[in-house]
This record gives structure tokens, C-alpha cells and sequence, in this order.
């Protein structure tokens, strides 16, 4: 009866949403489904069941009408497990490609639980942006019947298969990667991180950043090409995590349009995004000494090759009402599979977000120290800007982890 009453409250929760015109893009943790099992398969060492569910007025359809989505059960028993969703390309039309998602989220691990949307019906496509661009106006401060119905399955899933909220992942190629980064940037009180490959284009997300439902978006993992025609909004992107300080790691090469990422530097290759947790802290790096600058699309300028932020490393030390801990170096050729050259030193700017416990007021002060081996090497006092994020400039990050601590004003 209490899981009857709950669903209740939560289905009249959504209903309360959209019936006021869904005002703010929101997380669906209010629209019930009730999917109906159609298949099950193995593939690579996986059992895939498919579903198949009713798209109501509930999550914006004009009309009631069917979808389906796959899920890739865990191997083990694990008593909370990580979900990876898996966004697909315009390519799934010929609906083939969710195959090769299941070797992928097989290969996050055995504990994985994995979802496969389906998104290859022309109202729907682009993953919303289609609709977002048939009305701007509507959708500036409201979720897409199609963006809707991915927050709504993958609620379903978290619930069904007893999903870890705090590592809860998405990634996506082409089509499937301007999915990824439209839907899970705009949702950082859900997504622990993202993985976009070559997107084809990146407007979804510069629509969304506007209207998100957490300050603190998910740090991505996005690969690219200039001599894909989609790069075009790439400088965009790059600009808008800049000034607004997200957590963007990526690497470009003139592949084109493929998903080539092993061709890129393995520092950015072998990033370690599966193992970032939602309820830990995570830095943001800017005016780094190390990053390379895309050339442009179809640009003949330097850079060819190269990355943004791919050689930093981190670990959450302390997350304290009185004070806050996090070790920070640069990666080693030891921890990677691949060799490349690496840099022995960086100089960048940390922003620290989604702290949890140690408490930031706006433009309130802060000390902090930074020490390497137990011994200070710097420190002073730092504001938090209007948004309530601290931001240590000039850091000189090496192999040898140095650990930033902030202390309240007191």
C-alpha cells in the first residue's frame, strides 16, 4: 500500500508540473510508466530485456502513442549499481546500433545496469532539439515530450533496478552526443557525468544552460573533429564552459565524423569519467597552461591535434562543515595503457563545485592552502563570487599530488 500511495503522489507531482505549463525544466521523477516487457536476448555475456511503454499527455504528447527501450542487466548482485545510459546515433534509424551499446556498458562493468532509449521517430528526433528549434519560444522554460520521456525511463530504471543515484552516467555519439550533453548538462541533480562523441552540434546544450535544474552540471568527456561539417558550434561550447566554468575535458583530430577517440591523446582517451560520483565535489580548471586551442571547423590552423584539460587527476580528501580537502596531480604514464608525451607541469586556475558539506556564502571570504608532501607551498584568502564558487588562480599542478584545503574565514 505505501509503494501504491507513493507512486499516487508522485504521478499527481508530475501532473502538477505540466499542468503549469512545466514553468522550469525539471527532473520526472513524477511520471509513472507502466513498460511491458517484449524481449530478451544475450549479448556479449548480457541479458537485454526490451520494453515497451505509453507516452501520455502526461509527458507532453498530443496524442498517446508507443516507445520502446532496452536494458542491459547487471552480471552481479551488487546491492546498488551505476547506470549507464547510452544515447544513440541518426544512424539507429535501421534500429542496429543499440547493439553495440551492449559491449559498451558491458564493458563499464559487471555491476552496470544499462539503458538503451530509443529515439528514431521523426517527431522525436534530434533527442528534442527538433522540437526545442519548431518553437524556441514554448520551450525556453519547459522540458520536450521527448526529453520528458528519457528522464521518465531513466527514473523508471534508477527505481526497477536499484540504481545508485550518485553514479548514474550518460553517453552518446553523434546525434546521440548532442542528446547527451542537451539533456545531461541542463541536469546535474541527476547525471554524475557525461560522454559526448563527435555531437552533432552543440546548440541543444547552449539552449538549455539557461534553464538548468542544478548549479552544478556534470563534468564532460566530449571528442571532436574540425574536419567534421558538425564542429561548426564546437567554439561555442568551449567558450560557454569557459565563462561559466563547467568541467569539460576534451580532445579533437581530423577523423571527421567518426568515433576515433583512440586516436587522441590518452590522457583524454583513458579519462577516467565512470568513476565521478554525484555527491562528491569535482574541480573545474580554466586559463590552463597546457590546453591546445581547437582550430575550427574545417581550419587549417594549428593545433590539428589536441585536448583541453585532459591531464588533471583528482581525489575528494575531506567534505566538512569546517573545512574542505581535494588532492589534485597530473596523470602518469604509469596509470595509462597508452604512452604519449606528457607535461611535468600546468599552471590553472581551480574552481571547486558541487562541494557538499562545507558550507559557501556568496561573496563571503575563505582561506586556503595549498601543500605538497605536507608542506605549504601557498596560500591566502578567497572570495566566492555571486554564484557561491571559489576559484584559486595560478596553480602549479605536477605528477606529485598537492592537496587544496579551504578553512572558513574563522
Amino acid at each position: 500500500m505505501k509503494k501504491v500511495a507513493s507512486l499516487i503522489l508522485l504521478s499527481l507531482f508530475f501532473v502538477c508540473q505540466v499542468g503549469l505549463a512545466q514553468k522550469t525544466i525539471q527532473k520526472v521523477a513524477g511520471s509513472v510508466l507502466t513498460p511491458i516487457k517484449l524481449s530478451t536476448q544475450e549479448i556479449a555475456g548480457r541479458t537485454v530485456l526490451r520494453f515497451e511503454h505509453e507516452c501520455s499527455v502526461k509527458l507532453g504528447n498530443k496524442v498517446p502513442q508507443k516507445r520502446f527501450f532496452d536494458v542491459v542487466t547487471p552480471k552481479d548482485s551488487s546491492s546498488k549499481h551505476p547506470l549507464l545510459i547510452c544515447l544513440h546515433s541518426a544512424g539507429e534509424k535501421n534500429n542496429t546500433e543499440w547493439r553495440t551499446n551492449v559491449p559498451r556498458i558491458a564493458a563499464a562493468g559487471d555491476d552496470f545496469v544499462g539503458l538503451i532509449p530509443n529515439c528514431n521517430f521523426d517527431a522525436e528526433w534530434w533527442w528534442g532539439h527538433e522540437e526545442i528549434m519548431k518553437d524556441k519560444k514554448k520551450y525556453e522554460d519547459s522540458i520536450t515530450s521527448t526529453e520528458a520521456r528519457i528522464l521518465a525511463e531513466i527514473e523508471w530504471v534508477v527505481q526497477k533496478y536499484n540504481v545508485d543515484r550518485n553514479r548514474i552516467y550518460m553517453h552518446g555519439i553523434s546525434m546521440g552526443g548532442s542528446g547527451t550533453l542537451g539533456i545531461g548538462m541542463s541536469h546535474g541533480d541527476i547525471f554524475a557525468a557525461l560522454f559526448a562523441g563527435v555531437p552533432a552540434g552543440a546548440d541543444h546544450m547552449l539552449f538549455r544552460q539557461k534553464i538548468a535544474t542544478d548549479k552544478n552540471p556534470p563534468p564532460a568527456l566530449v571528442f571532436f573533429s574540425q574536419t567534421d561539417d558538425w564542429s561548426a558550434e564546437i567554439p561555442l561550447l568551449i567558450k560557454a564552459a569557459k565563462e561559466n566554468r563547467y568541467a569539460l575535458v576534451c580532445a579533437w583530430g581530423p577523423w571527421g565524423h567518426q568515433n576515433h577517440y583512440e586516436m587522441t591523446n590518452p590522457a583524454a582517451f583513458e579519462f577516467p569519467w565512470l568513476s565521478i560520483r554525484r555527491n562528491e565535489a569535482y574541480p573545474v580548471f580554466t586559463n590552463t597552461s597546457s590546453d591546445q586551442k581547437f582550430p575550427g571547423c574545417k581550419s587549417k590552423e594549428p593545433d590539428q591535434d589536441g585536448q583541453i584539460n585532459a591531464f588533471f587527476r583528482w581525489t575528494n580528501i575531506k567534505d566538512q562543515s569546517n573545512a574542505f580537502a581535494m588532492q589534485i596531480k597530473l596523470v602518469s604514464q604509469e596509470e595509462l595503457k597508452n604512452k604519449d608525451e606528457l607535461p611535468t607541469e600546468i599552471v590553472t586556475d581551480v574552481t571547486l563545485r558541487r562541494i557538499q558539506q562545507f558550507k559557501i556564502e556568496r561573496e563571503k571570504d575563505y582561506r586556503w592552502t595549498v601543500s605538497v608532501a605536507g608542506i605549504r607551498s601557498a596560500g591566502g584568502r578567497v572570495k566566492a563570487d555571486k554564484d557561491g564558487l571559489i576559484t584559486i588562480p595560478g596553480i602549479k599542478v605536477t605528477a606529485q599530488p598537492l592537496r587544496i584545503t579551504l578553512f572558513s574565514k574563522e
